[in-house]
């Protein structure tokens, strides 16, 4: 089986998948300065880059279907950062072929590549994803409440899990709009369809009580688009939506200026209320786990740490005498 190991990381983690590997180098080291992996995924690849942005780019318009994929089945591959020997001779890519932002080639908004987010991460089974739990409860009453809850926490995850801009978030809201205006026209088309059929044939009673009128329709999604063009509105709108959804705390605003000075702010953010609700996250909790057995994993194999004199030549035959 092929395994990814991070050679950013002091710790060497090895991931199963390459959605474990990249969402790892998304999270973790797309701000590190000295920046600079090597795409390996395939024979024809091996180009190195030395921003997240070119990397990434990369990975979305030649490699988006190793992000579907919960099983690494090709040959096996490691892709590993060349930070510790950036003159290495031996390297099997061209060091002349490096990207940065600058390279329009590698545009990863591509209708060819796009990512079902929901999916993005279906092995950890702990990081419980809100957009799956709430879909999946067929018989639940849903209202408009429920549609304004499970936008919201498909924006929160864009920002905060997958750090898309807001105006990429802004295009998603439109395009999403748009496709349920098209509905509406779908809708329409349809029922005029069925009319003609009832008016030609004969139908039961019951059959025609299931029937939901086009007004009625039309109303639900001119409610659905209003709220989802009302979440993403204004950076307010959505706090109080977070706020009302999630139970976030914003910082509070406080005046640091005197009464005869120019009035200066400053934000104190609760950091207790902050660490109860983190840890009381399940899919924090995971990271904090794996973290501490990945460290626990890396003292075990460091013979060199000394936790007391014990540890040491002398320490080890002060017993002996």
């Amino acid at each position: 089986m092929s395994t990814f190991i991070c050679s950013l990381c002091h710790t060497q983690w090895e991931f199963k998948t390459f959605s474990k590997f990249f969402r790892h180098i998304t999270i973790y080291h797309q701000n590190d300065a000295g920046f600079r992996m090597t795409c390996d995924l395939n024979e024809t690849c091996g180009v190195a880059y030395r921003t997240y942005s070119a990397y990434k780019a990369d990975v979305y318009r030649r490699h988006s279907s190793e992000l579907y994929t919960s099983e690494k089945n090709i040959c096996n591959t490691t892709l590993i950062s060349t930070n510790d020997n950036p003159e290495d001779t031996n390297s099997s890519f061209d060091s002349s072929l490096i990207y940065d932002d600058g390279d329009d080639t590698f545009n990863y908004f591509d209708n060819d590549n796009t990512i079902d987010l929901s999916k993005f991460d279906s092995e950890n089974d702990s990081e419980a994803n809100t957009l799956s739990s709430i879909t999946s409860q067929d018989h639940k009453l849903v209202t408009m409440l429920d549609v304004k809850r499970l936008y919201t926490s498909f924006i929160l995850q864009l920002r905060e899990e997958f750090y898309l801009p807001k105006n990429t978030i802004d295009t998603i809201s439109s395009y999403l709009v748009t496709l349920i205006n098209h509905l509406e026209y779908l809708f329409e088309a349809q029922s005029f369809n069925s009319n003609c059929n009832r008016c030609s044939s004969t139908t039961s009673k019951e059959k025609l009580s299931q029937i939901v009128e086009l007004k009625t329709l039309k109303d639900i999604m001119k409610n659905v688009c209003n709220e989802i063009q009302n979440i993403t509105k204004n950076e307010y709108q959505f706090i109080k939506g977070c706020e009302q959804f999630f139970d976030y705390t914003p910082p509070q605003e406080i005046i640091v200026s005197e009464k005869n000075e120019e009035l200066e702010q400053g934000y104190f953010i609760p950091i207790q209320k902050t660490l109860s609700l983190m840890l009381c996250s399940q899919p924090m909790l995971a990271e904090i786990l794996q973290n501490v057995q990945a460290q626990r994993l890396a003292t075990d194999m460091d013979d060199d740490l000394m936790f007391s004199y014990r540890d040491g030549a002398y320490g080890s035959r002060i017993d002996d005498g």
